[in-house]
């Protein structure tokens, strides 16, 4: 006998947190991350106890971000993979990392997270990572300099005489570096 503010609290403190680790873990289906929704939807539309309720709008639209008319509630097969790829990202950010080192040792010891295989007769938890790769992949950018700018290469460079700004390249990486890098040019 909640109401529909306590039930949307419900619903986000509680069901959608249950299988957060799991989900972080291990892919899991398409079908079960649906009957999930599927039962926050029940709840969230259900009048008193046992009541089914009428679903007024398409659990899709109470997925929506809340500055788009939606409430908030979590796609959970989009939630699984960005769990996943959370995992992946830990791979790459804390090498050194126990769990890193043993996922490295069995399954990408040549090269790192980005360029493994995904093997024959794998773990679930590592495919389930590794189908998680491509999304990492495309959150990724390179960054130019040293990280401690955010300059864009359009910025480095003077388009109309297409050459190099070299006070802009000499203050962002240092006249040493710059110098460097005009020299292998």
């Amino acid at each position: 006998m909640l109401s529909q503010g306590g039930k949307e609290v419900f619903i986000k403190s509680v069901l959608q947190a249950i299988p957060t680790f799991a989900m972080s873990c291990f892919l899991l289906p398409n079908s079960l991350c649906k009957k999930m929704e599927g039962i926050f939807a029940n709840f969230w539309w259900q009048k008193g106890k046992g009541g089914k309720g009428i679903h007024w709008f398409q659990l899709s639209h109470l997925c929506r971000p809340k500055n788009e008319g939606g409430l908030g509630f979590r796609n959970m097969a989009q939630f699984n993979t960005a769990l996943l790829a959370k995992q992946g990202c830990r791979f790459l950010e804390n090498p050194n990392s126990l769990v890193a080192k043993v996922f490295k040792a069995k399954y990408f010891p040549k090269s790192d997270f980005l360029n493994s295989q995904l093997g024959n007769r794998t773990s679930y938890a590592w495919r389930s990572i590794w189908a998680a790769r491509g999304i990492l992949e495309k959150g990724m950018i390179w960054k130019v300099g040293t990280g401690s700018n955010d300059n864009k290469v359009v910025e480095l460079i003077n388009c109309q005489v297409r050459e190099w700004k070299r006070e802009v390249v000499e203050y962002t990486f240092g006249a040493d570096e710059a110098d460097k890098s005009f020299a292998s040019l």
